[in-house]
C-alpha cells in the first residue's frame, strides 16, 4: 500500500525513483556531504555517478533540497531537507 502511494505521489510531482531515494538518504542524516550521499547511493545500487548529480540537480532546482556549508569551509558542500523535502514522505505511514 505505501509503494503505491509513493509511486502516484512520485508520479504527481514528476520525481524519479533515484531521486526519492537520494531524498530519503538527507531526510534521515542531519546534513550530508555530497561525495558521502554518492558513495551511499553508489553502495546501495541507486544508479551512476551522473544519475545522482542529475538526481540531486532535480531536487535542488525544486527546492526539496538546498546546500549549505560548515564553519566556513566553502571547500565541502552539505544537503540538508526542506520543509518540502520533509513533507514529501510524511502521509505515507
Amino acid at each position: 500500500m505505501i509503494a503505491i502511494k509513493m509511486h502516484k505521489r512520485r508520479e504527481k510531482v514528476g520525481m524519479s525513483v533515484v531521486s526519492e531515494i537520494l531524498l530519503d538518504i538527507v531526510n534521515n542524516a542531519e546534513s550530508v556531504s555530497v561525495m558521502n550521499l554518492i558513495a551511499h547511493a553508489i553502495a546501495i545500487g541507486a544508479g551512476s555517478q551522473a544519475t545522482n548529480h542529475r538526481s540531486m540537480l532535480w531536487l535542488k532546482t525544486n527546492k526539496y533540497i538546498k546546500v549549505t556549508f560548515k564553519d566556513g569551509d566553502n571547500r565541502t558542500k552539505y544537503l540538508v531537507s526542506t520543509k518540502k523535502g520533509l513533507s514529501h514522505f510524511k502521509g505515507l505511514e
